[in-house]
């Protein structure tokens, strides 16, 4: 049997907070370990983390409005 992990829906509030942890010095294996994400994941969201911000940045001037924050 495989060790896999299954597949969880980690929303961008979350993944901001662990990029976050990341971007104040913690390292990949402690935010994986805190958080229980999967290290490749993690990864990807450090990849991506200018879409994150984004995303999160109009998400707070439109006062949290995930309708708008979308378009």
């Amino acid at each position: 049997m495989s060790n896999r992990k299954k597949k969880v829906v980690v929303h961008m509030e979350q993944k901001h907070e662990a990029l976050q942890t990341l971007d104040k010095g913690k390292n990949y294996s402690k935010v994986v370990d805190d958080y229980d994400f999967c290290n490749i994941s993690v990864g990807n969201w450090k990849r991506k983390g200018n879409e994150i911000e984004r995303w999160y940045s109009v998400r707070d001037v439109n006062g949290g409005d995930q309708k708008e924050a979308n378009k």
